[in-house]
């Protein structure tokens, strides 16, 4: 089942275009679970599932959907067009991107953040899009990975199923 990386991100209007302001990295547990149930409920149709590593460490479960041809969020600097998904499928994938931008922009929580002088979750970065192989051997049992950002992408691929990971 293909899964990619989805971060939360800031992004600013300019006058001719996109521009990325920096990924959202200070998320309470409480709060990243509101905005992920709110694009499940709207996804769920569409076969997207999110889940959560960590309160900033999102992915989703592509269930059965071709994955976007995607940039690493790490080398987008600027605008984000040149970035946006590629490939077969990026007219659907950009459509889903847009949907995503304004079931965040209205929710309440943003502008909780912004009168905090923190930065809002405007968007979603879909990036290292890949397949996760649910009927081998490791994928059932006990998988061990380390806190923190290093053991992101075990406890993403064990959201998935009959997995858990211990620290």
């Amino acid at each position: 089942e293909p899964i990619a990386r989805a971060d939360p991100v800031a992004l600013v209007a300019g006058r001719d275009d996109v521009l990325l302001r920096g990924r959202v990295d200070d998320l309470s547990l409480a709060d990243a679970q509101a905005f992920i149930a709110r694009l499940n409920v709207h996804f769920a149709d569409d076969g997207l599932v999110f889940v959560a590593a960590r309160a900033d460490t999102w992915f989703v479960h592509l269930n059965g959907l071709a994955p976007p041809q995607t940039t690493p969020l790490l080398q987008v600097r600027g605008s984000i067009h040149a970035h946006l998904p590629r490939g077969a499928q990026a007219g659907q994938w950009k459509r889903w991107l847009s949907e995503m931008q304004m079931l965040l922009h209205d929710d309440p929580r943003n502008a909780a953040r912004e009168r905090e002088g923190r930065l809002p979750v405007t968007a979603i970065w879909l990036a290292d899009a890949g397949m996760a192989n649910a009927s081998s051997s490791a994928a059932q049992g006990t998988w061990f990975a380390p806190a923190g950002r290093e053991g992101d992408v075990a406890r993403g691929l064990a959201a998935q199923g009959p997995v858990s990971v211990a620290p």
